[in-house]
Parts: structure tokens; C-alpha cells; sequence
């Protein structure tokens, strides 16, 4: 599985106190309407009560995410956000500056994951010590 995670601070370091962050694995399954999500994102955004102000994602693809402990999070609970763009590329450019531009020529694609699980995402999880996992079945469908 082709990964890659996101942290505001680097694996390993101290947080804004010098000591070390403790980290731990995230991972799961997402599912739209039952079925696994080919492709997309998943962010971690830690809430106001986390210490360490951490985030991390990872790319979701087949229904499955992965975040290992040395990019994960420390405990706390944080605020999911789901996207899967239409026609993203599945390979990004391996220049950033081609990459760049390659963004900037096309035309603003539409998430097909509804706004309640990223923009205005109502997702919320607890990371504890040890491995994390967290699944998440989105519906397209309104609930009642």
C-alpha cells in the first residue's frame, strides 16, 4: 500500500516543549455507502484539548489507511476529515514545480464525499495508547 503521512511536526522531535511527542498507529477502513473507497484522504486535526498540536493523514486507497507510530498521533481526541476528488491523480508528478503547475491548469474538482466528513466535518475520534484503529462508514444519503 502506497502511504504517505503529513505531520506538523517532524517524527520524533519535541513539541514546542523539547520532549519527545508519544506517538501512536492509526489505521482502518473507510467505506462509502458500503462499498471500500477506491481512493482519497484522511486527516487527523487534533482539538483544543491535546497538548501536543500534532496533526497526520494518509492517503486511503482500497478502503484501507495507515498511519504508523513513528508519524502518528499522541492521545487526544481530533476532528476526521474524508475527501476523494473526482479524477485526482492516483500518481502525483515527482517535480514539485511540475506538480505546481499541473495544478494550476485545472479546474476545481468536486469532492464526492459530502461536506459532513471534511470541510464540515462532524467526525470526531480519541487516540489512546497503543495501536488505534478507527473505521468509518460515510452514507452519500441524508439521515432521517
Amino acid at each position: 500500500m502506497l502511504c504517505f503521512t503529513v505531520a506538523l511536526t517532524a517524527p520524533g522531535c519535541g513539541g514546542s516543549s523539547g520532549k519527545k511527542i508519544d506517538r501512536q498507529s492509526i489505521s482502518g477502513s473507510v467505506t462509502l455507502d458500503g462499498a471500500p473507497l477506491d481512493q482519497g484522504t484522511i486527516r487527523f486535526e487534533p482539538m483544543s484539548d491535546v497538548k501536543e498540536k500534532t496533526a497526520a493523514g494518509s492517503l486511503i486507497q482500497a478502503g484501507r489507511y495507515a498511519i504508523s507510530a513513528a508519524e502518528g498521533l499522541p492521545p487526544g481526541k481530533y476532528i476526521v476529515s474524508i475527501s476523494a476528488v473526482e479524477g485526482a491523480a492516483s500518481t502525483p508528478a515527482a517535480d514539485p514545480q511540475d506538480a505546481m503547475n499541473a495544478a494550476a491548469k485545472e479546474t476545481p474538482k468536486a469532492d464526492r464525499i459530502p461536506a459532513k466528513y471534511n470541510k464540515n466535518s462532524e467526525l470526531v475520534v480519541e487516540i489512546k495508547s497503543g495501536s488505534n484503529q478507527h473505521d468509518f462508514p460515510l452514507t452519500l444519503m441524508q439521515p432521517k
